[in-house]
């Protein structure tokens, strides 16, 4: 659904009912600390948030996460938001298709997004930019493009810094061409199937047979993505079969990760991207596999 600036606080403020507190922690026999911890307070109970801190450390509310999306939208206008909680608030921010950009003939398109991250635990507010490809719904940033992302140390308000904000997102807004260049090139590199992924996922000498199963599976499944996004886009390699272009790579790897690969638990749609777009060793091999795609 579109948002309007009028309703965009009433939206956040009903994906996030709930305030974080901080309480006391105690050693053995109730021995005092210096350390305090955060817990998530709202009708549904209560839930310990991140890490412990210390007495300073004031922790952020929905309102703080507002601000930073009543800033965005002020320079990507109407947009429609995904919410969720994970250790923290995350915000997708879609914006409307008219900065669709075509990479590969006319179907395989990307499309803006907008990442907002307010975690806890001495993590700072952060905004990136990224991307949507429909094609095989991967959402994606490329942390090679300079001033893709910024991020902003928590202060007791953010609606103080409205106007810096505002203009925080507008220096990444303004990244979009170096985003959709950055694809365009990959597109451009051809690529070894084999070593490329083998540069990321790497089969240690010596393996055993279950892992080295494992690790064709897993390359195999990597594969028919690329497979099966040729189809659906109409490519015609011809004969080629050990090759494809760094951009093709580049998304089977990140759809891999964010939509094939075994996580804990049953996680939503929405996790799966929060999963992928912190650090972490998804993150980490999806940079690689940036890396390589632009470098070869």
């Amino acid at each position: 659904m579109i948002e309007t600036s009028q309703n965009i606080a009433a939206r956040v403020e009903a994906s996030f009912p709930f305030r974080v507190e901080k309480f006391p922690l105690a050693g053995p026999d109730n021995m005092p600390t210096d350390l305090y911890g955060l817990w998530r307070v709202g009708a549904d109970g209560m839930e310990h948030v991140g890490n412990a801190v210390k007495r300073g450390y004031e922790p952020h509310q929905t309102d703080d996460v507002v601000a930073l999306v009543e800033a965005a939208s002020q320079v990507f206008g109407e947009s429609s938001l995904r919410c969720s909680w994970r250790q923290g608030h995350h915000v997708i921010i879609e914006p409307t298709q008219d900065q669709r950009r075509a990479i590969y003939g006319t179907d395989d398109c990307i499309f803006p997004r907008v990442y907002i991250s307010a975690g806890y635990g001495g993590k700072p507010f952060s905004g990136s930019l990224g991307f949507y490809r429909d094609a095989c719904r991967n959402l994606a940033m490329l942390r090679s493009v300079s001033k893709v992302s910024f991020s902003v140390k928590h202060t007791h308000k953010l609606r103080r810094c409205m106007s810096e904000l505002v203009d925080s997102f507008g220096r990444i807004a303004e990244s979009w061409p170096a985003v959709v260049a950055a694809a365009q090139q990959m597109e451009r590199q051809r690529c070894n199937i084999e070593s490329f992924l083998g540069s990321i996922y790497g089969l240690p000498e010596g393996s055993s047979d279950r892992t080295a199963g494992n690790y064709e599976k897993k390359i195999n499944r990597i594969i028919s993505r690329i497979a099966k996004e040729r189809l659906k886009l109409g490519r015609d390699m011809g004969d080629d079969t050990d090759t494809a272009s760094g951009w093709e790579l580049f998304n089977a790897v990140q759809g891999y990760e964010q939509h094939d690969a075994r996580r804990k638990g049953k996680p939503s749609d929405m996790d799966r991207i929060v999963q992928t777009m912190q650090t972490g060793s998804a993150a980490n091999r999806i940079t690689l596999a940036e890396r390589l795609a632009l470098s070869v």
